[in-house]
């Protein structure tokens, strides 16, 4: 193949992976280009936190709400407490502190009522608003893992055809062939490997074995040998170029709130869409 025609070849990207058969393509990358996949990105960002931010101003509210809850209810044991003393140790009299305990006592516990009433009113709201954010996360990750990949891919071929234009890339695969062909003939001694074709090895015949074996063995052996030999080039690229280490991939992930709910929470996407519509319908006979 020409310069020229590598070139127009690594153009269609997608076409050059899916024409490699060890090299699996990510459907996002046959589906979506640079332009698409980042734009879903930005939108499934923005989707994501507005129902955050949304969810995290109704549960802020609701934790007010408790905390008040909670409050007014020791403040009416107190008062009530307080009150039962004084009236015992005064023999009976109902006294202006009592009077006083006594309307703490009642007041406290009316607000008490009152807060949780409106907390028993707001829970399935912030329960909805943890489900469709939830959901809204999902489909972030998922779209920003597309995006990773998709860039990636494209990184990766750009790269790729600069390299294999370089003036190096000549010398390199002038050095391919006899490095193929021993790992082709060390296939073919090796004992273990030719022990499942029934070959003993001793006499180390490399691919003169081959005519011992059937077609389909054959065919079964070639094909291992260019896996050992892909395998062999692959490694060394590696070693030249390690791969980063898993801390230095993370991309940068917007952090859940604590108000969030799990992944795991809406793994059943049918119970998920059931809970959400039994929630609106519980808020539409509120609003009613």
């Amino acid at each position: 193949m020409t310069t020229t025609d590598q070139q127009q070849h690594l153009a269609d990207p997608v076409d050059l992976l899916s024409s490699v058969k060890q090299f699996p393509v990510p459907v996002s990358v046959k589906a979506l280009s640079q332009e698409k996949a980042s734009a879903r990105l930005d939108q499934a960002i923005t989707d994501y936190r507005e129902k955050r931010d949304e969810l995290a101003n109704a549960n802020e509210t609701l934790e007010k709400l408790r905390k008040t809850h909670r409050a007014l209810l020791e403040r009416s044991k107190a008062a009530e407490k307080a009150w039962k003393q004084d009236f015992m140790s005064s023999h009976g009299k109902q006294s202006k502190s009592v009077l006083e305990y006594q309307k703490q006592q009642a007041e406290s516990r009316v607000q008490a009522e009152q807060h949780e009433d409106m907390i028993r009113l707001l829970e399935p709201k912030v329960e909805q608003l943890q489900l469709l954010t939830a959901l809204a996360r999902q489909t972030y990750e998922s779209a920003a893992q597309a995006a990773k990949e998709v860039h990636a891919y494209s990184a990766l071929l750009q790269n790729m055809q600069d390299l294999a234009t370089a003036e190096q890339a000549q010398a390199v695969r002038d050095c391919l062939e006899p490095m193929f062909e021993h790992v082709a003939i060390e296939t073919c001694n090796d004992p273990l490997y030719m022990a499942h074709f029934g070959i003993d090895t001793s006499k180390r015949l490399g691919r003169g074995f081959l005519s011992q074996l059937t077609q389909e063995e054959n065919q079964q052996v070639n094909h291992d040998i260019e896996k050992r030999q892909l395998a062999a080039i692959g490694a060394l690229f590696l070693k030249l170029l390690p791969l980063p280490n898993d801390c230095d991939e993370h991309q940068a992930v917007i952090p859940a709130l604590s108000c969030e709910i799990p992944r795991e929470a809406i793994q059943n996407s049918m119970a998920t869409v059931r809970r959400l519509k039994e929630l609106e319908a519980a808020l539409a006979r509120v609003s009613a």
